[in-house]
This record gives C-alpha cells, sequence and structure tokens, in this order.
C-alpha cells in the first residue's frame, strides 16, 4: 500500500485496493517505469545491455571497458541464458558487518539491496531512494 498499511502478497495478492485504507493498489515498478526522468533512467539497463552485447558482436567477443556491473560476466551470462530479460529489474545485495559495542567483534551483519537498473552517471544507483535497507542477522554472540 502507498500508505504502508499492507504489503500485496500472501492472501491479499490479488487484492486491488488496500484492506486497510482502501487506496488503489499501485506497482513501483509500474511507477518507476513510466514517469518522465526516472523512466528514462529506469530503461538505461535495459539499452545498456544492447550496447554491451553489439560491443561484444563487433569485437570479437570482447568488451572495451569494465566500467559498470552490467559489463560483467555473471550478469551478461545471466541475460544470454535468458534468467534476466527486458524489463526485468536488477538487484544488488551488499551485506556488510557492524560492530555495535567498543572492543567486540562484529556481532550483527546489516544487508541491502542497491537497484542497478539506474543510469551509474552522478551516482544514480547510490542516491538514498534507490538504495534499500532489507534487514539485520544477528550475529552469534
Amino acid at each position: 500500500c502507498i500508505n504502508s498499511c499492507a504489503a500485496f502478497v500472501g492472501p491479499w495478492a490479488n487484492l486491488d485496493a488496500c484492506p486497510t485504507c482502501g487506496e488503489p493498489r499501485y506497482d513501483q515498478k509500474w511507477l518507476e517505469w513510466s514517469h518522465g526522468r526516472s523512466a528514462r533512467s529506469m530503461r538505461y539497463g535495459n539499452e545498456r545491455t544492447q550496447q554491451i552485447f553489439d560491443e561484444i558482436h563487433r569485437n570479437d567477443g570482447f568488451i572495451d571497458a569494465y566500467d559498470d556491473i552490467l559489463t560483467g560476466s555473471a550478469y551478461l551470462d545471466a541475460v544470454r541464458v535468458g534468467r534476466i530479460k527486458p524489463g526485468d529489474m536488477v538487484l544488488m545485495i551488499s551485506i556488510d558487518g557492524a560492530q555495535l559495542y567498543e572492543s567486540k567483534m562484529s556481532d550483527c551483519w546489516m544487508y541491502i539491496w542497491i537497484i542497478v537498473d539506474h543510469s551509474p552517471e552522478r551516482l544514480r544507483h547510490y542516491k538514498k531512494k534507490h538504495v534499500l535497507p532489507e534487514g539485520v542477522i544477528p550475529g552469534l554472540n
């Protein structure tokens, strides 16, 4: 729900409106893809992927510069075999330990998702609204 009342999953997966406040269901991916500058930015992944495959074809299987996550072999192989399709949103996970108390080993791990479909121009990947905090994993202590 746009008001954060509910998530449209499980028993609410097929609802068209929030069961709490009545707001109509919306699709965040559709909003990103359909509005002005964010739509242009979200198209970056598809457009850049096509440019990379064109470059590989022209250069006998080589890429001139590895300058973005989209030029990495894991991503390109996933596209090549169809695990990532045009229009799919691509996320990157980042995880790191955190020491919450002085003189103590890391006692929890935090992780975030980063939306990589946006152009890296001006580090758009790492703008606050494209970095999604996901969770904390408690340590062994």
